[in-house]
């Protein structure tokens, strides 16, 4: 099992990774048949090759996001994960705010993550 230290050093990467735009970083920190559900409420994403689509995604419809605060909350090998999103286009993009809920496993990759997000909160930047 994945020491308290080790579960928030992955979500930090999993952090760093999305602030730098950095999909193979991004990926590195997934077990390689980890489960994303982004939103809680959508099909699952199963495996990194899906878990990469979902990364795509976004950035293809907002130009850019950005994480500008975040708390990271560790339970023995879960965590959550507590952030503001900033979805920004050429028109100016809206903020809301996301908890992740994040699964680490022995080998101190993630193997489950749940997105828990509601854009009728989002506001405008």
């Amino acid at each position: 099992m994945p020491t308290p230290e080790e579960v928030r050093a992955v979500v930090e990467r999993y952090v760093d990774a999305q602030r730098r735009n950095d999909r193979e970083a991004f990926l590195s920190v997934f077990h390689p048949e980890a489960l994303m559900i982004d939103p809680v409420g959508a099909p699952p994403h199963q495996g990194v090759d899906a878990i990469g689509a979902l990364f795509d995604g976004p950035r293809q419809e907002a130009g850019e996001l950005a994480f500008p605060d975040y708390t990271v909350i560790v339970c023995g090998h879960e965590a959550a994960l507590v952030m503001t999103v900033e979805a920004r286009t050429a028109e100016g993009g809206i903020s809301f705010d996301v908890v992740d809920t994040i699964e680490v496993g022995d080998d101190a990759r993630i193997v489950q993550l749940r997105a828990f997000w509601d854009l009728s909160t989002a506001k405008p930047l």
